[in-house]
């Protein structure tokens, strides 16, 4: 998972309740580094006042990513953007439920006048078939050369209580 805090926002969730905490969260970076958009993000059921009453939590973390590579003016740019949480966890032997989401942005290497504009937002929970709770949302990546814009990338991502989730490129 993804080292740091720039732009990070700690948030516990109240599943049944409107979750705009999160959303449109946003950075530049300019140097390789990575970091997290979001982080802590639980979404529990209401009536729950910390993911510590449930149960059943698998204790390996889910971690989907997309990697992406340009070949600039004077060297490449490797990027990683991906999303990590825990699962499984359940309230009175319901509901599967999911914990310390989280979204990142890796830069592995970068070149020289290159710079990205990172954002990422989460809609607001679902509760699927069996109880399971779903976290999805969106992140766009756009790079930068030489001070404009010279392409955008834009994932579609979601995590589940079950631990399934999928990270795709649109």
């Amino acid at each position: 998972m993804a080292e740091g805090g720039k732009g990070a926002v700690s948030v516990n969730v109240d599943f049944k309740d409107v979750w705009s905490a999160v959303h449109d969260v946003g950075d530049w970076y300019s140097s390789e580094a990575s970091s997290n958009l979001v982080s802590n993000a639980f979404v529990i059921p209401k009536g729950v006042s910390s993911p510590n009453e449930l149960t059943g939590w698998h204790g390996d973390a889910r971690n989907l990513y997309q990697s992406n590579t340009w070949s600039g003016t004077l060297s490449d740019t490797r990027i990683k953007t991906g999303a990590t949480w825990y699962f499984g966890g359940q309230h009175g032997g319901q509901g599967r439920y999911l914990g310390n989401a989280g979204v990142y942005f890796v830069i592995d290497e970068i070149g020289s006048f290159e710079k990205f504009y990172v954002d990422a937002a989460f809609d607001n929970p679902l509760t699927l078939d069996g109880g399971v709770a779903q976290l999805s949302g969106q992140v766009t990546v756009r790079y930068y050369e030489w001070g404009s814009l010279s392409s955008q990338i834009r994932y579609q991502f979601a995590m589940r209580g079950d631990g399934s989730g999928n990270f795709y490129r649109l």
